[in-house]
Parts: structure tokens; C-alpha cells; sequence
């Protein structure tokens, strides 16, 4: 499979910071990719059926559903098998643990080391199934 900069995914990122989805948006999109930011949780979950997203990025703070509940409910309503990273500001053992028994892949811990963040994407590129249609 392609590496991270041939490889074109759908990210679907959520954060109620606009500023923050923003930030992700242009560099994710500068590498390739086709994302759709929202700024809440409930957004998130209405996203997933249109827009079809490889990966999911999810703030935990967010209003109407955190993190950890839009983990959930994507996982189990909606079954998306795709890779989630939840981002957050706290980084405790039991922050992590909460969130990968939510149902997420990885628990990144805010501010985001972006060389593992890339290293990251790149792996979950290199594992995730895409098509040609991004």
C-alpha cells in the first residue's frame, strides 16, 4: 500500500474548537487528504453515513456527545470499523483507558506531538482499506 503522502483517506475530525478543526483540516488536507470538520458530537455522528470517513478524530470535550460517547455509538449503531484517535487535553492512565474502552484506537494527548501524530497516520494509512472515490 502507498505511503502517507500518495495515500488520499477521508478524515472526518470533530472538535468544538473551531480554530483546532480548522488547524486539522488544512494540514491534513495539505498532505492529501479529503476531511469534513464539525464542532460537536452529534455532528460527528450525523457525518459518518455521507460522508464515509477512513479515520475519525475526536476531541473528548465536546457538547451535545463527548468523545467517548460518539466513540461508542459510531462503533456500535453505525458499526464503523475505521481507526478513531481521541484528542484530548488530559492525558491520565485513566483518560486513556476510558477511551479505548469506548472503542478507540489511540488516545493522543493535547498538545499533539506531530511527528508521532504523522507516524501515527501513516500506520493507520498503511491498515486502513481506502478507495479511489476521496
Amino acid at each position: 500500500m502507498a505511503s502517507i503522502s500518495s495515500s488520499r483517506l477521508r478524515i472526518l475530525v470533530a472538535d468544538d474548537s473551531r480554530s483546532t478543526a480548522l488547524a486539522f483540516t488544512r494540514l491534513l488536507e495539505a498532505k492529501g487528504h479529503k476531511v469534513q470538520a464539525v464542532l460537536n458530537g452529534l455532528a460527528a455522528v450525523d457525518a459518518m453515513a455521507e460522508f464515509k470517513p477512513h479515520i475519525v478524530l475526536l476531541d473528548v470535550g465536546m457538547p451535545a456527545l463527548d468523545g467517548h460517547a460518539v466513540t461508542r455509538k459510531i462503533r456500535k449503531e453505525l458499526g464503523f470499523e475505521g481507526p478513531i484517535v481521541i484528542i484530548s487535553g488530559h492525558g491520565s492512565e485513566e483518560d486513556k483507558f476510558l477511551s479505548l474502552e469506548a472503542g478507540a484506537n489511540h488516545h493522543l494527548v493535547k498538545p499533539i506531538d506531530f511527528d508521532f501524530f504523522w507516524a501515527l497516520l501513516d500506520e493507520l494509512a498503511q491498515t486502513t482499506v481506502h478507495d479511489s472515490e476521496c
